[in-house]
């Protein structure tokens, strides 16, 4: 024995390759000795041959090493620094090593591990939970740790006293809690939910800026889920006050960066959860000047992407906020900031930064698509809702980052992020406020960066230029000057006829800034209606997001509003009717709703535009310009009174979409369809064709009349207009009495079905509007002026 000992003294230190019969064997003989310094001696040398080496790892899985270990682990008689180096070899056999970690004896060392946590001895705790995290970390060995302490929930219990006993414990016990936050609702029987809130709290109080992190990533892990949080707030209602106070304790400018931004998060996430630790003063006066400030360029590039992303879920649907950030400590000169590239500075600040620092949890909420106002009434806006999720498991973000990143690309990607935070705050700036909407397009680069952005490889980056795109395409002042510029429609068109190919974000977010960009006031409506995007349009039509129909549909929609008879008939030759059929039928009720206002729109007479008849203003040239550049058509200066044009309800097409239009209104209930078939049927009873189809149908007219006593007024009133239309005393267009019913068959017609009865029932409504719209259409039906 004694040789033996000089044999492994020779070698100890050095690397041993565990293939080496000759160097193995007295390794072996040594990690089975009784006695203690011997086998100390060798499981040293064995935990320096299994360093970074898989063939080793192997290797010593051949030989039964762990199995050998495994027995001396179960033996009474073992000190506790045998077991400590025991367990840091499993941990180094189970680290990057699959085969290690799925191994039968790994299987029943989670069990082990958690029952060596009732030890006193402070090392021994520390190895196994160190162990454990490892098991933590990975994914097929989670479901198993999980399912042990659902079996024992004594074992989590101890877990949590253990947050006292060291900074290690306190860590790596936060770490494991983050991981089963989802399972926390399954102990809710157990008194174990209100320990681990004062717990976690307590931990906020230890000196390594590393155990105050991980347990913010617990508290931002349980606002994740709803239910966890609830819970947790429940059963201790008397740490509301401690986690407010542990919380605005780590916003001290003394405390590391990163715990501020991940105590910043959590603040901001607890609020808009509903969980409220301040007033709305505190919010605006304290937590949102911080953010501010954490903006400036003199912070680190991870603090500022941080505290522009929590900014950003902070103001996105509180108008108030957005416009306080707005003159906040210069955040719209900080975040100009960021267009610009990073300094190596900045860069080395991110790189010396502490380890396992995490990003925000908190994420935007998907793409609140707000379009312009259609001729829908009284629409509701989607409510915006908070997705939090879980920030990234370390296993996985240490497979999918790389290890080492060179000072050049480190300066690029950081860049990409700063934009990309940028972009997001600047959408959320302007997301509803006019003033705000334009200094921030009027921000030098900031449209041209984004416009540059919008088709970066990077999908995040290029959703979060489009969101910013999106949010300043609300003003029309834009829309006619920045827009124009940078031919931003040309952008949004591309990346909506490429949409199957990427991110399906993108096809949205791109589908909504399309529509914006093709109302009548826009500068770029003419673009859109020159170039042939109808059949792409189309097309998009089939797409399986319900939201870049509707978008597709509002496009349509507004391009075919006061449009000439040549742009109607390519959206005609591009949308069948089967095609108008299919979308009158969507499950969604905002993919009819708009749908109906573009059948609204093909079935509206374009006005006939007499120059002669309007008044001559006093510049004459300028005022032609400028209506030939906003209508995107020949405006003539002096010209004859034009041809009238022919009836819109003559070809077939329209005629189809009557019989579509009858078909909903027979089987809809829902009044904002109701109200948009009726006006449709309305711009039909101006056509003298649509006049004589109507009122040769009884099945029309019927529901013409039970749209009339609708109890909802926004119903009625575009039927009662509908009756109006069929009543005007207005000339035939010079068509033959045989075809044609003349103002007084009309009139006589309309009484005859009892339509004046109906209207005599409407004149003791309250509706201001409803009750001058009956009253003109009770004089007309009387034969006398209104």
């Amino acid at each position: 024995m004694d040789a033996m000992a000089e044999e492994l003294k020779l070698t100890a230190g050095y690397y041993i390759n565990l293939s080496d019969e000759s160097l193995c064997g007295p390794l072996m003989a040594r990690l089975q000795s009784d006695r203690e310094d011997l086998f100390m001696e060798g499981i040293r040398i064995l935990r320096l041959c299994l360093t970074c080496s898989p063939q080793q790892k192997m290797r010593a899985f051949e030989l039964r090493i762990p199995e050998i270990l495994a027995e001396r682990l179960s033996s009474p008689n073992i000190s506790s620094a045998a077991v400590v180096e025991i367990l840091h070899t499993y941990s180094g056999l189970g680290a990057n090593f699959s085969y290690g970690t799925s191994h039968l004896l790994f299987v029943r060392l989670p069990a082990i591990l958690l029952d060596l946590l009732s030890v006193e001895e402070v090392s021994v705790t520390d190895a196994a939970l160190g162990c454990l995290r490892l098991f933590i970390r990975t994914p097929h060995r989670l479901a198993q740790v999980t399912d042990l302490f659902k079996e024992r929930p004594d074992r989590l219990l101890r877990l949590i006293d253990l947050m006292d006993a060291s900074p290690m414990a306190c860590e790596v016990a936060c770490e494991i809690l983050f991981f089963l936050t989802d399972q926390l609702e399954a102990l809710s029987e157990s008194s174990l939910p209100s320990l681990i809130l004062p717990a976690v709290l307590a931990a906020l109080d230890n000196p390594r800026p590393v155990a105050k992190r991980t347990s913010l990533n617990f508290l931002a892990s349980c606002c994740g889920s709803e239910k966890v949080l609830a819970l947790l707030i429940a059963s201790c209602a008397s740490c509301k006050d401690l986690m407010a106070k542990r919380l605005l304790d780590l916003l001290d400018p003394a405390e590391d960066a990163a715990v501020r931004i991940l105590a910043l998060n959590i603040l901001v996430a607890l609020h808009k959860r509903g969980f409220h630790l301040f007033d709305d003063r505190f919010l605006s006066h304290t937590i949102l000047p911080m953010l501010a400030r954490l903006c400036r360029k003199e912070q680190g590039v991870d603090v500022r992407v941080g505290a522009a992303e929590i900014l950003t879920v902070l103001i996105d649907d509180r108008e108030d906020l957005q416009e306080i950030a707005s003159y906040c400590d210069q955040l719209l000169v900080s975040l100009s900031a960021y267009l610009r590239l990073p300094s190596l500075e900045s860069i080395q600040l991110l790189r010396k930064g502490p380890k396992g620092q995490c990003s925000v949890v908190m994420s935007l909420p998907p793409c609140r698509v707000r379009l312009p106002s259609p001729p829908v009434k009284n629409e509701e806006e989607e409510k915006p809702y908070w997705h939090i999720f879980k920030p990234q498991s370390p296993h996985k973000r240490r497979k999918e980052e790389p290890a080492l990143i060179a000072p050049a690309s480190a300066v690029v990607q950081c860049g990409q992020e700063l934009k990309r935070s940028a972009f997001l705050l600047f959408s959320a700036l302007a997301s509803t406020n006019e003033a705000i909407r334009k200094r921030v397009g009027l921000i030098s680069g900031v449209v041209e960066a984004a416009v540059t952005c919008s088709t970066a490889v990077d999908s995040r980056l290029a959703y979060a230029a489009l969101r910013l795109l999106h949010s300043l395409s609300r003003s029309i002042q834009h829309l006619r000057t920045v827009f124009k510029e940078h031919n931003v429609w040309k952008t949004a068109f591309t990346l909506l006829s490429l949409s199957e190919f990427g991110d399906p974000k993108l096809a949205v977010i791109s589908s909504a800034i399309l529509s914006n960009l093709s109302i009548e006031l826009s500068s770029c409506h003419t673009d859109l209606v020159q170039i042939s995007l109808w059949t792409t349009l189309v097309t998009l039509l089939m797409s399986s997001q319900e939201e870049v129909v509707i978008n597709i549909v509002w496009t349509l929609m507004n391009l075919s509003y006061m449009a000439n008879p040549e742009t109607k008939q390519k959206i005609e030759e591009a949308l069948p009717p089967s095609s108008v059929g299919a979308l009158l039928k969507h499950r969604n009720s905002r993919v009819i709703i708009c749908t109906v206002g573009l059948v609204r729109n093909l079935l509206h007479r374009t006005p006939v535009r007499d120059a002669a008849t309007l008044p001559l203003p006093a510049n004459a040239d300028v005022t032609a310009r400028i209506l030939r550049r906003m209508r995107g058509h020949a405006f003539p200066e002096t010209s004859a009174v034009k041809k009238a044009p022919e009836d819109v309800m003559e070809n077939t097409y329209s005629q189809e979409l009557l019989t579509l239009l009858l078909t909903l209104l027979a089987d809809s209930a829902d009044v904002a369809v109701l109200e948009q078939c009726f006006c449709a049927l309305a711009n039909v009873a101006v056509s003298a064709r649509g006049r004589l189809l109507l009122l040769a149908n009884k099945e029309s007219m019927d529901l013409i009349k039970r749209g009339v006593l609708h109890p909802d007024v926004q119903v009625a009133v575009p039927a009662v207009t509908c009756v109006r239309n069929l009543a005007l005393p207005e000339e035939d267009n010079g068509k033959e009495e045989v075809c044609y019913l003349t103002g007084a068959d009309r009139i006589r017609k309309l009484i005859d079905l009892s339509f004046m009865t109906s209207l005599t029932r409407l004149l003791g409504t309250a509706d201001a509007q409803l009750f001058a719209r009956v009253k003109e259409v009770v004089h007309l039906l009387n034969g006398s002026p209104k």
